[in-house]
């Protein structure tokens, strides 16, 4: 007869039972587009000193790190699978946050305030793409994004107004 603790030990999944698949991403102008709502499929890092954190987590993970744009100071992580922010002009914050992919920003940040969630950041369209940050009722940083549609002539909706 076996015990309650051999039972709750986890096992690995027969054929009969699912498995959960790693989502599929694809390329889209210079993004990760995901497969679907609702999917992390992007972090950043926030700080007020980027070179340090370049040491540290090439050093650690051997990630590379594009040049930073201008002026935003923002600089891509191993390609287009995450950002590094410099903070310094905006107050110094730190963090390192993940993204999730949303089908409309504003509806799902102001879902978001509705369930007890605070703003980090407003809905910021950047002219690629729509983002907030907000922090979860337990103090949680996390972030919500959507690409902006293109208009006629492969612009952003933003980028032709």
């Amino acid at each position: 007869m076996s015990n309650a603790n051999e039972q709750a030990k986890p096992h690995p999944p027969s054929s009969a039972e699912p498995r959960l698949q790693q989502p599929q991403h694809k390329q889209q102008q210079g993004y990760i587009a995901s497969p679907s709502p609702a999917s992390v499929d992007y972090f950043e890092i926030g700080t007020p000193d980027p070179a340090a954190a370049e040491v540290f987590y090439g050093g650690l993970f051997g990630w590379t790190f594009g040049e930073a744009s201008q002026p935003a100071q923002y600089s891509a992580i191993n390609g287009t699978a995450g950002g590094l922010w410099n903070t310094s002009s905006m107050g110094g914050a730190s963090w390192a946050v993940f993204y999730v992919h949303v089908d409309d920003v504003n509806a799902a940040f102001e879902h978001a305030l509705s369930l007890g969630a605070s703003a980090a950041l407003p809905v910021i369209d950047n002219g690629s793409i729509t983002f907030a940050h907000l922090v979860d009722p337990a103090g949680n940083r996390f972030a919500i994004w959507n690409e902006n549609a293109a208009a006629p002539g492969g612009m952003s909706a933003a980028e032709s107004a």
